[in-house]
């Protein structure tokens, strides 16, 4: 009866702190599609920094300066999901249709310029997840216009201004809208994770 007692005193006096202390610790949320599957939203999350790109292995990932720093940072793109230019590490094989065209295309839009970044959360390999603009443009939804890729999904983002840019690129059949067939690259990716393709 008193060890019951001690318990129930003792749980009232120590979860409800933890409990505060929770929020703080950052949530925990799941993106759209398996290439960022946990990720863990920054505390300053929405806060915009200028960075020099300096330049992007694909179409929606990016390496970047932040002004004022030594370190670059990788930049994976919310809200938009490109061909992959190779298989994952570890398989040989060829890229997707349009996997190094999209790279082009935005290289060809921010490599060595000065954007906004806007970090959005990081995910489990320490990139930061985010928008870029380019002055007034908001590049992620300039690749879906050019039909370079497709939309992902996100949190913190304007899905219907992406859904829009998606939806131009489709009714003019760009990029890979023109293709006779095109691969999600979610699903490209998940082959080789699931063993269905070498």
């Amino acid at each position: 009866m008193l060890l019951k007692r001690f318990f129930s005193n003792y749980s009232r006096l120590f979860f409800p702190p933890i409990l505060m202390l929770m929020p703080a610790c950052g949530q925990m949320n799941h993106e759209a599609g398996d290439e960022s599957a946990l990720t863990v939203v920054d505390n300053g999350g929405g806060k915009t920094k200028k960075v020099k790109i300096l330049s992007c292995h694909d179409g929606d990932t990016c390496n970047g300066l932040p002004e004022g720093e030594t370190k670059a940072i990788h930049i994976r793109l919310v809200g938009i999901d490109c061909p992959e230019v190779a298989p994952p590490v570890g398989h040989t094989g060829p890229g997707q249709p349009l996997g190094k065209e999209a790279g082009a295309f935005t290289n060809g839009l921010v490599a060595g310029k000065t954007v906004e970044l806007r970090t959005i959360t990081q995910d489990m390999y320490g990139r930061t997840i985010g928008e870029i603009y380019l002055g007034k443009k908001l590049i992620n939804t300039e690749i879906l216009k050019a039909g370079f890729a497709e939309f992902f999904g996100g949190s913190s983002i304007d899905k219907e201004v992406y859904l829009k840019a998606q939806d131009a690129a489709q009714k003019e059949k760009l990029g890979i809208w023109a293709l006779k067939k095109f691969e999600d690259p979610k699903d490209y990716r998940k082959a080789y994770r699931d063993g269905t393709r070498d």
